[in-house]
């Protein structure tokens, strides 16, 4: 694995309100032709601390997994809709993502993935979301 810095932007529109929160932490990175994987450990400015966050990101699929404090699997794949549970401390929420657009450029040493999706709990919409998520090997 190699040692890579991470730069997550996340938006979110609620209501026609946009809100932006940005990460910076390193992590790890394994790179194969057929998928690669971004690793790194969540901390107490996200509100999961002890929870480990990896992306998988295959040719047309990127999947989000997340364990620890909080427990989730969401999968990404361009116009179509997942449901996942969502498992935190406070309980477990049922979530659906339809993925309304996915580009993701990688290669050994840098990356760049951007995913827009609906976000929705029990069917009920609760916004749209935007993660662009850069890293370089350091």
């Amino acid at each position: 694995m190699k040692k890579v810095m991470i730069s997550i932007t996340s938006n979110q529109e609620v209501g026609g309100e946009v809100s932006t929160v940005e990460l910076m932490t390193e992590g790890e990175y394994e790179f194969s032709p057929e998928k690669a994987e971004l690793i790194y450990q969540e901390s107490s400015i996200t509100g999961m601390d002890g929870t480990t966050t990896t992306f998988t990101v295959e040719p047309d699929t990127v999947i989000l997994t997340r364990v620890g404090s909080v427990t989730s699997q969401m999968l990404f794949r361009r116009s179509e809709k997942h449901m996942f549970l969502y498992q935190t401390p406070y309980g477990t929420a049922t979530m659906g993502i339809y993925t309304r657009r996915l580009d993701a450029d990688i290669d050994e040493g840098r990356g760049h993935v951007e995913i827009e999706y609906a976000l929705d709990v029990d069917n009920v919409n609760i916004g749209i979301n935007e993660s662009i998520i850069d890293f370089k090997e350091i």
